[in-house]
């Protein structure tokens, strides 16, 4: 193995076990600031490409880039943005899905004793980590407008004009075939993983993120050509 390919090897676990994981803790709690962020990624940049302060090295792509899956040409290091905000996101989601524990009934109190997580906002006075689980709250909060209720008639049946006003025709399809219970119950918020996967959901956001910077598109030309180089026979 050459001598390059070790150290770009040790690079990249360095950077991804080291640099990228000491402020993880930091993230989840709080909205870490932007030039911070900025300031960490280019100290990454310089490590990678291997630039000191007295020997600049040419850098052959974007950090933007490198934060891709290695799938899309990247290499898969953290877009740090994204998964601050996604870390916040998942505070959110344990407020609304264990809502008797001690710091959801806190926060209750400070901040929306009236209403829920979901409809609650932010003040001139509140903290700074309510600020930030707010941040990450707003890719939540985006699917709670609408409820299963709201796609229902008075009289229980399911209202085909809106589903198929609303709906691709394949999922308005799906969604008529469902029965409708003949009793009435309150509306729940869910994930459509099994559980709040973070892993997952930082790849969707990557593909799809409110957060302003550039992504990958989301079908990428180079997924899968990693199974098919290996797969190749060289007989």
């Amino acid at each position: 193995m050459a001598e390059s390919t070790v150290l770009s090897l040790g690079k990249e676990i360095l950077i991804k076990a080291i640099v990228q994981s000491i402020p993880t803790y930091s993230m989840t709690l709080f909205h870490l600031p932007k030039g911070f962020v900025t300031n960490l990624d280019r100290l990454c940049a310089h490590f990678w490409w291997g630039s000191t302060s007295d020997n600049r090295k040419l850098y052959l792509g974007a950090w933007s880039k490198l934060c891709q899956s290695k799938d899309c040409g990247g290499m898969g290091f953290r877009d740090l943005i994204v998964f601050n905000q996604a870390l916040l996101a998942k505070q959110c989601w344990r407020l609304i899905h264990n809502p008797m524990s001690l710091v959801a009934r806190v926060l209750k109190q400070c901040y929306f004793s009236e209403t829920s997580v979901l409809r609650a906002f932010g003040g001139s006075s509140c903290s700074f980590m309510w600020k930030s689980i707010l941040w990450g709250h707003k890719i939540i909060e985006s699917g709670d407008d609408a409820t299963v209720a709201d796609l229902k008639l008075p009289s229980g049946l399911w209202n085909e004009s809106l589903i198929r006003q609303s709906f691709l025709h394949e999922d308005a399809s799906l969604i008529l075939s469902i029965l409708c219970s003949s009793q009435f119950f309150a509306d729940v918020v869910f994930w459509h993983y099994e559980k709040y996967e973070l892993l997952r959901f930082y790849e969707d956001m990557q593909e799809g993120s409110p957060v302003d910077r550039d992504r990958a598109p989301s079908c990428c030309l180079l997924a899968g050509l990693e199974e098919t180089v290996w797969c190749i026979s060289l007989q």
